[in-house]
């Protein structure tokens, strides 16, 4: 499935995992191409407990907006490294940042209350 670089996968966004919720920041070698940015983001989207990815192939950098109650940032490293071996690009990931994220209020019909 990480193999198509087509594969969109995005799940709702709850609330109230929100108001807790950490962004990690990696420094991810061996990032190359737009298909990097695909594998990443969707590898991760796939994983409980992650919210949001945004990927910078051109940096170098993952930033993974994740529930803490669900994951950890060595998880989410482990999780990167597992996604660049399945798609054989050998990814690095380092933890470079961890912060409480930075959220705005979402649209009501982009988000499930619970």
């Amino acid at each position: 499935m990480l193999g198509q670089s087509n594969f969109n996968y995005s799940k709702p966004i709850v609330r109230p995992t929100l108001l807790t919720a950490m962004t990690a920041f990696f420094d991810v070698t061996h990032m190359g191409c737009s298909k990097c940015t695909a594998w990443l983001q969707n590898g991760l989207l796939e994983c409980d407990g992650v919210l949001f990815v945004d990927v910078c192939v051109e940096q170098g950098i993952v930033a993974a907006t994740y529930d803490p109650s669900s994951v950890n940032p060595n998880d989410l490293r482990q999780i990167i490294g597992t996604i660049g071996k399945q798609v054989c690009r050998y990814y690095y990931a380092e933890l470079i940042g961890n912060t409480k994220a930075l959220v705005v209020d979402v649209p009501q019909e982009m988000a499930s209350v619970k």
